[in-house]
């Protein structure tokens, strides 16, 4: 699991396959544990929150609040509605503005992760099981993270408040829906857009 606090450029990796239940009820310094902190409703980012949710509420009882999804935020920027949401991959190539060089990094850095763990490129997913992790993968978890705030302030900076509100609504919908018991995480329709409404107000005959 990968967790970044901004200002601090640092990206800190939980090791919730060795740790398990631990890893969310071990109290820190604050005298908080990471499951009070990801139940509180102080705010946090997440992109497609869907899984992650399913996740954490499904093997570790965390009920995540305080949650913006950051695809959605991207989905509710856009000048007009669309069929589809779009993936980090895609988000992370079309706004990050990027030079050659920093585009350049970042391709590598996914391409080497991939070939670990990809079986359609040669890998195995049971390479997130060895420890220590290999350093091309804990590279691969790390940089999309590092990314997240640059691409919620592109997004954020076009957002209208009453597409702001919707968005929350939204976050919380999802983190609704996956959590229940037939909840299921993969397939076409998670790339469905939502029903936003576009304009700010509603003629009334």
């Amino acid at each position: 699991m990968q967790l970044l606090m901004p200002p601090a450029p640092v990206v800190h990796l939980v090791d919730v396959f060795r740790l398990q239940g631990h890893a969310f009820d071990t109290v820190g310094t604050t005298e908080k544990t990471l499951k009070n902190l990801l139940e509180d409703q102080y705010i946090k980012i997440f992109f497609d929150v869907r899984n992650d949710s399913d996740a954490l509420f499904s093997h570790f009882g965390v009920k995540l609040n305080g949650v913006i999804d950051l695809q959605l935020v991207e989905y509710a920027s856009r000048p007009r509605a669309g069929r589809l949401v779009k993936g980090l991959a895609k988000c992370i190539s079309e706004d990050c503005h990027w030079g050659l060089a920093e585009r350049r990094k970042w391709t590598l850095i996914k391409e080497a992760g991939q070939k670990l763990f990809a079986p359609e490129k040669g890998g195995t997913y049971a390479v997130f099981h060895e420890r220590p992790l290999p350093d091309a993968l804990q590279d691969y978890c790390v940089q999309d993270v590092m990314v997240l705030p640059k691409l919620l302030s592109a997004y954020a900076a076009k957002l209208q408040s009453h597409m702001a509100v919707q968005v929350l609504d939204e976050s919380r919908k999802r983190i609704s829906h996956s959590q229940e018991v037939h909840f299921n995480g993969k397939g076409s329709h998670m790339a469905l857009a939502p029903s936003f409404r576009w304009t700010r107000y509603v003629r009334k005959s």
